[in-house]
């Protein structure tokens, strides 16, 4: 049901307690944190980076992580490059 998170377990804990309408309760709470939270990165223009991001980045520094990261930051459009070379 998806990768694992704070959301995520936050959600799980919430359906956990309560009645027979706790999954219920606890899809709604979700989906308003997470609506909430989109809303707050939109308003402000932040970038989300979920706790503990910075630590599963190194950790992930292998090096056919790094060729991916080097290939998502490097310009993929002709004229990009283009432009880039003759500047």
């Amino acid at each position: 049901f998806g990768k694992d998170s704070d959301l995520r377990r936050w959600g799980i804990k919430l359906a956990e307690r309560g009645g027979k309408n706790a999954k219920k309760r606890a899809k709604v709470a979700v989906a308003r944190k997470l609506a909430v939270l989109l809303h707050r990165l939109w308003v402000t223009g932040e970038v989300y980076e979920p706790l503990g991001y910075q630590s599963r980045r190194l950790e992930d520094a292998t090096p056919q992580a790094e060729a991916r990261a080097a290939a998502v930051a490097e310009p993929t459009d002709p004229s990009t490059t283009a432009a880039t070379a003759a500047a």
